[in-house]
């Protein structure tokens, strides 16, 4: 009866110990992936509606906006690419991250399909974080198409905002 104790105690100690740790309780501070990119999707989406430059730009990491060429160009060609008004969005998102001791990282990979009044986009984004590095924390890439146009999106591309060719 007491081995039956003992082992119901570690069982239960290891359950309640093992949860609380779970990195996304304290350094995402209980949002989960989902909510920071339906968030960010929402951000951008309103900027572009609002013709808000300034607020693009402030959701870039320090790192892309030292690795971004021509951001300033391209967020105002951004804008007048985007027509039309919010009716729907809704994404999927792939994630990455990492715990190495105290250091944390992730990135969002995050693939929305937006409906406007007026046309149909695809919005790819990619936000990082890194407890460790503030200037890699924000939006480092994104990828805006009409959806008839989403297969043009080849890959690989570096810090910025990108459209098809």
């Amino acid at each position: 009866m007491k081995l039956l104790n003992v082992v119901i105690s570690t069982v239960v100690f290891l359950f309640f110990t093992g949860c609380s740790s779970y990195p996304h309780q304290s350094w995402l501070e209980d949002r989960s992936f989902d909510k920071i990119a339906d968030d960010r999707a929402s951000e951008i989406v309103t900027a572009l509606e609002n013709g808000d430059q300034a607020a693009i730009r402030s959701m870039f990491s320090n790192q892309a906006l030292n690795e971004a060429e021509e951001l300033d160009d391209a967020i105002l060609s951004a804008i007048e690419y985007y027509k039309g008004n919010l009716v729907s969005s809704n994404g999927t998102l792939a994630t990455d991250e990492s715990q190495n001791g105290k250091k944390k990282t992730f990135k969002i990979r995050a693939d929305y399909t937006i409906l406007t009044d007026l046309e149909a986009y695809n919005l790819y984004f990619i936000e990082k974080y890194n407890s460790e590095d503030e200037n890699e924390n924000g939006l480092y890439l994104i990828w805006l198409s009409k959806d008839s146009e989403k297969d043009e999106y080849e890959g690989d591309y570096g810090a910025g905002i990108y459209f098809p060719s």
